[in-house]
């Protein structure tokens, strides 16, 4: 999509510098037509969207819980301890994104039209923003 505007936007710069140029190359063009298809964005599936709005989710509430570890918060899940390090937190937290994502793409091989995996990446979406807000309000009260 980007390359046929830049493409567009080199054609009509060239007809504009061709009519500047000369007046009888502007009489020339005058009966000249570009005819400009209206370019639309390729649909993603589903399963891209959700994948691409769980990630975006989970990074924000891994974000967020460092910056607050940083700061003297204690981390509430057991699996991660109350003061990880940054290693322990991303890696942990991104195996298990990962296993979690594959098991949703697992699932929607096996049942495309389904609703499990659908529904099982939004409440993982909810509850990684819900995450990511509640860590951004504990930062806001420990930066007071």
């Amino acid at each position: 999509m980007f390359r046929k505007f830049v493409l567009l936007l080199l054609i009509s710069s060239c007809l504009a510098a061709a009519q500047v140029a000369s007046p009888s190359a502007a009489a020339a063009t005058e009966s000249f037509h570009v005819r400009v298809a209206p370019i639309a964005a390729p649909e993603r599936s589903p399963f891209k969207n959700l994948l691409i709005l769980d990630t975006a989710a989970w990074a924000a509430d891994t974000a967020t819980t460092q910056a607050g570890i940083r700061k003297g918060a204690m981390e509430i899940n057991p699996i991660f301890g109350p003061h990880p390090s940054p290693a322990r937190l991303w890696g942990t937290s991104a195996a298990l994104q990962g296993i979690f994502l594959y098991s949703c793409y697992l699932d929607r091989r096996a049942h495309p039209q389904g609703r499990f995996w659908k529904t099982m990446m939004k409440i993982s979406s909810a509850a990684h923003a819900g995450a990511a807000v509640n860590n951004a309000v504990v930062l806001g009260m420990r930066s007071h």
